[in-house]
């Protein structure tokens, strides 16, 4: 285990940030549901036709829902967030390690629900074949690093419990942390370049589309909001690589 020295202290100068992670983790939680609901509303009620694209969502919506109940338990009844100075329990830490080791299997399969519903929708759109490939491209790429991605995760420590049994001591090991980081390295790349070719694309689409240009551009910017998606994957490769599961990885993941 780290020994306290070993954990520098954030640049905030602050011990816990635990409560920071809550509020940001509830807040999104809250507008990603306001805006499917709406959603939800006017396919169900108003136009009252639920496609695949729909039921993506809908899944990658349930799986948030989890994903961020476990983080806001993590912040707030566990040690997330929280400098070992602090002196929570080792049966605390533990359950927070937890926490981020099923955060971080349910990361994979939640993306690749919602890349593959904008790509069901853009195939529904779409009229031209070379633009179906590249969809289909984009799609197969993802559902394939997605599935690698979540075993190297799954499988990183041996037993795989020993993620966060290694507070109390017990034995076990983990794989060299390179794999893991070059894994997250790789889907990283992989997402931000899926973002952003998701979010452009439906530009070229619309772009022989017979409606006039200012529609056009008022479409395809909204469509092409998905490329601000794409820094979220390239933030993410920064701040987790090089974290060791332990109580380091519990106060600077966050």
């Amino acid at each position: 285990m780290e020994s306290l020295e070993d954990i520098p202290v954030h640049k905030s100068g602050r011990l816990d940030r635990s409560n920071e992670l809550f509020i940001v983790q509830a807040v999104f939680v809250i507008l990603a549901g306001v805006c499917l609901l709406i959603r939800g509303y006017i396919k169900c009620f108003i136009i009252k036709v639920n496609l695949l694209d729909d039921y993506l969502l809908y899944g990658s919506m349930v799986g948030y829902i989890v994903y961020s109940a476990v983080v806001i338990d993590g912040s707030y009844n566990g040690a997330i967030g929280k400098h070992p100075s602090l002196h929570f329990s080792t049966d605390t830490a533990a359950r927070s390690l937890r926490t981020w080791y099923i955060t971080m299997l349910l990361y994979p399969p939640i993306t690749l629900a919602i890349r593959a519903s904008v790509c069901v929708l853009l195939f529904r759109i779409n009229t031209k074949k070379i633009y179906s490939w590249y969809i289909w491209i984009i799609l197969i790429a993802n559902a394939l690093f997605s599935v690698a991605f979540f075993f190297v995760l799954m499988f990183q420590c041996s037993p795989p419990q020993y993620f966060w049994t290694k507070v109390y001591g017990d034995s076990g090991h983990c794989y060299d942390r390179s794999i893991v980081d070059h894994s997250v390295t790789v889907y990283g790349v992989l997402s931000a370049l899926s973002d952003w070719s998701l979010g452009l694309l439906p530009i070229a689409i619309l772009w022989s589309v017979q409606i006039n240009l200012r529609t056009k551009v008022a479409i395809g910017g909204l469509l092409g909001l998905g490329v601000i998606a794409g820094i979220a994957p390239v933030v993410r490769i920064v701040y987790l690589t090089n974290l060791q599961p332990g109580l380091r990885f519990l106060y600077e993941a966050t």
